[in-house]
This record gives structure tokens, sequence and C-alpha cells, in this order.
């Protein structure tokens, strides 16, 4: 038990001899407790991982020139060109990491992170140089000499690290090194940036491209940039705070959303496909759509309400085969979190006998293996002995099947979300559904952001559609907002009109993305700069235009709102983000035992619109409200702190869902791969692997045995790698791809051949001569 728990347990039971002990003991008790846990706290705050701008500014030759100098003369000189480079660092909200001789090395974003923290770096870097030459003019007279200077600037992840006491910083990582390389390379009088700083700053600066460069230590070069000079037109604007606003912008694809469901109630079913980058508005218009839905009387009364049903994939389960699928079969069925796997298989099994009048066991049977539920022993017997390709071909017919029947009860509006990242087997399969919506009452609305990749799974599908009858096929694009409507936007959320210099602002930070304008707009509230007047409310600008700040790109905008949440309420959003999107409240408490105010604390998250709670669950469950902000949430953890968040999730899910793990191998094969005992994920992996070849998803078991057999190599486990290799050689050949396949069985054999193989070990081996000799006409080479 560490300090933090042993505090909180300690106060927990005197609070329960408060009756005994009397009140004013208790609370002396407490008062002195709590005093040590917010020191704990403080001390946990110390160590953050942050994004932030990094200056390396040195003196040119700066021992040459003071070579035959008085020691006094050359403190005096340092001691005016330090005075001279610290003011604009300070000014501009800077921070100095330390004075290394005749350099200084300066991070803007510690300790408190800036929407524009690189525009602020490269002013004071500018300034810099504006204060030397003036400097120079002096030393010319007093010293008869002049100094040169060179800047190097980067932006990226770093580990700040606080001194408790003195409240100094130290920052670490490749962040700092780069920018102190770039200093090395840049001409003197110059300032260098790198391309992630110049991508932050370019709107603000006249920036020059040098090429790439090779710097010193480095593998790789770096594409660089001189910093010439601020822009003449470029001005300190401000933003706006806003609260909520109806649909914006989006009238013609509402219109024709709405329209293709109405065709439902015709018998006319239809294929969606919408596609926008992270952050246009998807989800919000089809949220839109289907409230639109909710609200609509039936058209006739004999017609039959529309199910509309949702399912989503997820990042990092893009290689589980039928992750969607799971998903969608679940909101079907209506099953939470909080079910049993027994009990999700009786809802399946009472479904599939409601809505299909033949094939019943055979149904409910491929849809159980496809959901990771349990069987018969017989049909779990006989699917087990089914090739991978017949096992595939008979879970596409029953899904097919259901659906099919379900829409003769009902229209379905099937809603699949982030396909982007979804796995080849539930994408290969909703392409097959594609034909259906020819003859069904079935719209298929399938959301994904723009893939550089042509050939990735989700255009199929799309091209599936360009085959359709004339007009059942409906293409949306989703475009950023036009400035008109990025304007509407914003009075809606502020109910009032906006000065014009503010509007051009914010339109051109957002660029008609309605999540950048809402989070814009919510950082500022958030900063104090537009307040609420309690008595009229209405929204007043509290300081001067030119002061404000304005977040340069939405990564900044979400840091910045996450890092000013107190201790606790970021600790408990970091957990939250580990755990997933959508987080249970039961499996974030298991993991958050360390919180005292657990429930002040998403009521907080909740009312800074950071997570909502998931409407329809039976068990209280919430949801980041942007996945963007599950992301940001995220990558501004220790990784060491993740590792540990990871593995608590990872034994909370077995502890808490011990009757469905086997629904749950991949989520717990992804916590406990990215845990600090990676090595838990290997069973998990095996599983998922397993049970990806026998459904004929090569690819995925691929994926899975890979994942595994890396984790086996670190650890130096030649016999278990040799088992995952002979795994991987039978996807291999089911997949028909023999050389691959032969190469699996080398690899399994040179690690065989480093030990003694016992008689256990060596079973394997001859399937893997025969198959090599089957496949090639050939014995094995080296065997």
């Amino acid at each position: 038990m560490n300090r933090r728990d042993e505090l909180i347990d300690a106060i927990a039971l005197l609070e329960a001899q408060r009756a005994t002990l009397g009140d004013t003991a208790v609370d002396a008790s407490i008062a002195a407790m709590r005093q040590a846990l917010s020191a704990h706290d403080q001390a946990a705050r110390a160590e953050q991982r942050k994004t932030a701008t990094v200056i390396f500014a040195d003196i040119v030759n700066f021992v040459e020139l003071t070579a035959q100098r008085d020691p006094e003369d050359v403190r005096e000189l340092q001691r005016a060109f330090f005075t001279t480079v610290t003011a604009p660092i300070l000014e501009f909200g800077g921070v100095i990491e330390k004075y290394i001789g005749d350099a200084v090395m300066a991070v803007f974003g510690v300790p408190e992170v800036h929407e524009d923290d690189a525009e602020r770096a490269v002013r004071a870097a500018l300034a810099m140089q504006a204060g030397l030459a003036a400097l120079n003019v002096a030393l010319a007279h007093t010293h008869a000499l002049q100094l040169a200077m060179r800047i190097g600037i980067h932006t990226g992840t770093v580990v700040a690290t606080s001194e408790t006491h003195s409240g100094s910083f130290m920052v670490s990582g490749d962040t700092v090194s780069l920018a102190f390389h770039l200093q090395e390379v840049a001409e003197p009088n110059s300032v260098l940036a790198s391309e992630a700083t110049q991508r932050l700053i370019s709107h603000v600066c006249e920036m020059e491209p040098l090429g790439r460069l090779t710097l010193r230590r480095r593998s790789e070069s770096t594409m660089t940039y001189r910093v010439l000079r601020l822009r003449p037109d470029t001005g300190k604007l401000r933003g706006v705070a806003g609260l909520d606003s109806p649909l914006v912008g989006r009238q013609p694809e509402f219109a024709a959303l709405c329209a293709a469901v109405d065709r439902l109630h015709e018998g006319r079913g239809g294929l969606v496909t919408l596609v926008g980058e992270a952050g246009i508005g998807k989800s919000r218009l089809m949220a839109e759509v289907r409230k639109t839905l909710e609200k609509q009387p039936l058209a006739l009364p004999s017609s039959a309400a529309i199910r509309w049903i949702e399912g989503r994939c997820l990042s990092y389960d893009g290689k589980v085969a039928y992750h969607l699928w799971q998903d969608l079969l679940r909101e079907t069925l209506g099953a939470s979190m909080e079910d049993s796997a027994e009990m999700v298989a009786s809802s399946l099994e009472r479904f599939v006998r409601v809505i299909c009048p033949y094939n019943q066991e055979s149904t409910v049977a491929f849809l159980a293996r496809l959901m990771a539920l349990p069987l018969p022993a017989d049909w779990e017997e006989r699917l087990d002995k089914m090739g991978a390709q017949d096992l595939q071909y008979h879970t596409f017919g029953a899904v097919k099947n259901v659906l099919s029947r379900a829409v003769q009860n009902w229209p379905i509006v099937l809603v699949c979300e982030d396909l982007h990242w979804g796995d080849p087997s539930s994408l290969a399969l909703l392409a097959q559904l594609v034909p259906l919506v020819e003859r069904t009452p079935l719209l298929l609305v399938c959301i994904f952001r723009p893939e550089p990749d042509q050939n990735h799974p989700v255009w199929q599908i799309a091209a599936h559609g360009d085959r359709l009858s004339a007009g059942q096929h409906l293409s949306l694009h989703l475009q950023p907002l036009t400035a008109d409507d990025s304007e509407i936007l914003l009075t809606n959320l502020l109910g009032m009109p906006l000065p014009s210099r503010l509007v051009l602002r914010i339109l051109s930070q957002s660029e008609g993305n309605p999540f950048y304008v809402e989070e814009i707009i919510r950082s500022l509230i958030a900063h104090g700069a537009l307040v609420q007047d309690p008595a009229n409310g209405q929204w007043q600008l509290v300081d001067d235009l030119a002061n404000i700040a304005i977040p340069e790109t939405l990564q900044n905008v979400l840091a910045a709102r996450i890092d000013r949440l107190d201790y606790n309420e970021r600790h408990v959003l970091q957990m939250a983000a580990v755990i997933g999107r959508i987080f249970p409240l039961r499996v974030l408490a298991a993991v958050s035992s360390d919180v005292l105010n657990l429930e002040e604390c998403l009521r907080s998250l909740v009312q800074q619109e950071l997570i909502r709670q998931r409407s329809g669950a039976q068990e209280l469950e919430y949801i980041f409200k942007h996945a963007l902000t599950q992301e940001a949430a995220y990558n501004g953890t220790l990784k060491r702190q993740r590792q540990v968040f990871h593995r608590q999730t990872a034994e909370a899910l077995e502890r808490l869902f011990a009757e469905r793990v086997e629904e749950l191998l991949s989520i717990l094969a992804h916590h406990w791969e990215h845990s600090d005992n990676p090595q838990r994920a290997v069973e998990y992996l095996l599983r998922v692997g397993d049970r990806a070849r026998l459904a004929y998803a090569n690819q995925e078991a691929a994926d899975s045995y890979e994942r595994a057999l890396s984790l086996l190599q670190q650890q130096g486990n030649d016999e278990g790698s040799a088992r995952i290799l002979m795994r991987l050689g039978l996807v291999h050949v089911a997949a028909f791809d023999y050389q691959q396949a032969s190469k699996a069985y080398e690899r399994s054999f040179v690690l065989w051949n480093r030990r003694s193989p016992s008689p256990e070990g060596v079973a394997p081996l001859p399937l893997a001569s025969q198959t090599h000799r089957r496949m090639w006409g050939i014995e094995p080479k080296n065997w």
C-alpha cells in the first residue's frame, strides 16, 4: 500500500470513530492528514507530460571573443546578455529552464500550457534578437565588440519535473535535444525552427524554408525554417465562449438523410456513405436526424416504428475480427456491459427464434461464435471442426439471414461509425450486405474519415453503393462550414452578435470545423476572457482584445483545457482515457480507488463538457464528448502512469466481468499489452488469434500472433515463440501464402534448435514438415 492509500484509509478510520473520539479530536487529526495528502498530490503534480516549445539561444564564439579579457569583464558581458534575453522570455510567458555558460534554455508550456505557446516562443526569440541588437550598440562603446546569437526552436512532447521547494523546472525529452541541435546549425543572428513549430506559427511569421538539414547525433535529416519576421497584418485578437447551438450549415445533408430515412416507410432501403474529417460534425448530423425521427409520428397507424441501431469501430480493435458486428448485435439485443455472457446468449436465442422461422439453431450458433458467447457442447465441437473459410461463409449467412428477416418486421437504420478503424472481417461482411438494401427497408449508414489510401476497404463499400439502383446510394462528404455559417454558429453559441475582429480571428483559427469553434470558445470562457453577467445573462468581454490569446490548433485547445483541471479531475480524466472512449463507472471506480471525491470529479467534468453520461445504457456509463478529448488526455499522461492504469483496468475487467472474459479478449489483450506487465497479454492475444484463425479472419489472426510473438521474443522465450510461429504458419497456409508459411516454420525450427527439444516440444514438427513437403514437393532445409 502506498503513502496516499495509507492516508485515505487513516481518514476513513477516523471518520468511523468520530462518535467515540469526538468531533474536535477527529477534525484536528483529519485536517493534518488532508494537509499531508495535499502535499503528496503536489509532489505527484511535480512531474507531468506536456506539449511545449523549447528555445535554445547561444552566443557565437563567446570563448574566442573573451579569451583575453578580464574575468570580471566576461562576467559583466554574460550578465548583460542574460538580462537582455531573459526579459522577453518572461514577458511572453516562458520560463528559464537553465543558463549554461553563455547559453540559455527557455520553455513555453511549463508549468502552464497556453494555446499559443509556439507563437509566444517565436515572438520572444525575435524580441531577443532585437534586444541583442540594442545591447550591441552599447557594447560597441564600452567593450569594443559585437555579440552574435544563434536560436533554435522546436515544439514537441516533454516531461517537466518541478522542484517542490524552489518552484523551478527541469524539462527533458527529445524535444530539448532537437532544439539544441537546431541552434548549433543556425546562422549567426538567426532563428531556426523545426517543421513542428513552423506549422503552428506560419500564420504569425514570415518564414524561409531551408530544406532538410542533417543535425548532429540524429540519424534522419530534419526539415528546417528560418524565422524572418512577424507578419505585418498579424495582431492579437480574441475569441468567444459558447454554450450550445442548433445544427448549422448542414441543411442539404440533413434533408437528404431525413428523406432517405422516410423512404424506409415505403419499403425502400439505401446506402449512405458519410465522410468527413475528425470534428467536422458527422456524428452530430446523424444525432439530429435520429432526434427528428424520434419526434415524428408514424406515417400510418399500421406502420412499424423504425429501429435505429448504432455500432462503432475502435482504434485499438482494428485487428480484431468482427468487433463492429459484436457491437451492433449487442445493441440490437439491448445488452449492456453489465449483462453476463449467458444472459446475452439467452437474449440472442430468443431474438432469433422470434425473427427467423428457419435454421434457428444454426443461426444462433454462428452468431454466438461471432459474439464470443458460450455454445452448447455439440455446436462448439461442430464449429471447431469446421474449416475457417466455411465458418466465415456461414457466419456471413447468419447475419444476412437475421437482418433480412428483421427488416420484414421493422424498417432498420444501421449506423456504423468510425469505419476507418474497422477490422477487415467487419468491413467485408458490411460490403456483403450492401445488395440487401435494394430489396428491403434497410438503410446502411457508413461513417468514416477520409483515408489517404484509396484501397482502404471503406472505399470498396462505397463502390458497391455506386452499383445500386439510381437514388439508393447517398454519398455525403462533409465540408468545413462556410464563413457565414461559422459566424451563425458563433452567434448561436453566445446568443449575441460578436465584434467583427473577434469573428474573423476565430474563423481563421477554426477553418470551418465546428468542433474547433466549440473548443476555442470553451477555452476562452475557462480563461476568464469572456464572462456571463449573472444579472442579464449577457456575455461580456472583460479584457483588452489584444491581450486575449486564441488557441492555434485543436490539440493545443484540448491540452490547455485539460491542463487547467485541478489535480483530481485531471487524474480521473486520464484514468478514464486509458479505459476507453466509453467507460463504465464501476470500472473507473475500481481503477480510481485512490480518488476521494470521484463523483464530484465526474460532475465537474460533465459540467465542463469533457464527458457526458451515456444514454440508453443499463449500467451507468460515461463517454468522452469527443474522441479527440480522450486522445489528448491519454497522450498527456506519463507513460509509466499509463502502464499502471492499463494494468489496473485489465485487473478490474477480469474481476468485475469474470463470466464475460471470452467477449473481452481483445480489450484485455490491449490493456495488458500496454501495461507494466505486458507478458500477461500473450495468453489473450493467442486466444484472439485462435478465434480469428478459426473464423478464417487470417489477417487479424496473423496480427494477433505477431503481437504475441514480439512480446515473447522480448522475454527471450524461444519455446513459446516457436509455438506461435507454428500457429502463424497455419494461418499463412490457410491463406494459401505458402512462402510466408515456410518462413514461419523455418523461424520456428531455428528457435527449437537453440534448446534441447523434449518429446512434447517436437510434437508439432512433423506437421510442419508434412505441410512443407505437400506445398513445395521438397524436404525442408536445415530442419
